[in-house]
């Protein structure tokens, strides 16, 4: 894995947990308005010819819920950083797109957020961000075994594993044992 590729799988692990607050500014944004811009960027990079991407997938991709996006939404329309507009032929149907100082604002946060992890990933040497990446991924997994009812593959997506087998090798690595034996332990110890 190269620097940038590390720096952005960093970038993109640290969104997917929301929690994240690097401790830096962002311009006038937001870290989770960060978020939804940097998403509907990158969905309008893959997607050109799109109309823009839809609230529900915009929500998805950046691990927000529907209502929390649609304040998300609201706070960067007003900011004039992004617009929605509704499809003509499915009226239900609503679509974002990044207005020109929205772009501006994305690239701004962008590279603040770029130097913040290059200075991290100086600091901590080279392998220590893949293991740190790799952590994460264990502590999401962990939390949605023991949080929620979703499957193992639903989880090993949702924590950012490129496939089962990586998954449950590092998983037994970590905590001795399958991730289904780990959830049977530790709900029986709660209830």
């Amino acid at each position: 894995m190269t620097t940038d590729e590390m720096r952005i799988d960093l970038l993109r692990t640290t969104f997917r947990y929301g929690r994240v607050n690097m401790g830096i500014r962002l311009g006038n944004i937001t870290h989770g308005e960060f978020t939804a811009l940097q998403m509907v960027h990158i969905y309008m990079k893959r997607n050109p010819d799109a109309s823009g991407i839809g609230v529900s997938e915009l929500a998805r991709c950046s691990f927000m819920s529907p209502p929390a996006m649609s304040r998300t939404l609201k706070s960067i329309e007003e900011k004039g950083l992004a617009e929605r507009m509704i499809d003509s032929k499915n009226r239900r149907k609503t679509y974002v797109r990044l207005t020109q100082a929205g772009e501006q604002a994305r690239q701004y946060a962008w590279e603040v957020s770029t130097e913040y992890i290059n200075r991290v990933m100086e600091e901590m040497g080279e392998e220590s961000p893949t293991i740190m990446i790799k952590e994460c991924r264990l502590h999401v997994a962990k939390d949605l075994l023991l949080k929620t009812k979703k499957t193992i593959d639903e989880i090993v997506f949702e924590a950012g594993f490129s496939n089962k087998v990586t998954f449950f090798k590092v998983f037994r690595e970590k905590y001795g044992c399958t991730p289904k034996e780990f959830r049977t332990k530790h709900l029986e110890e709660v209830q």
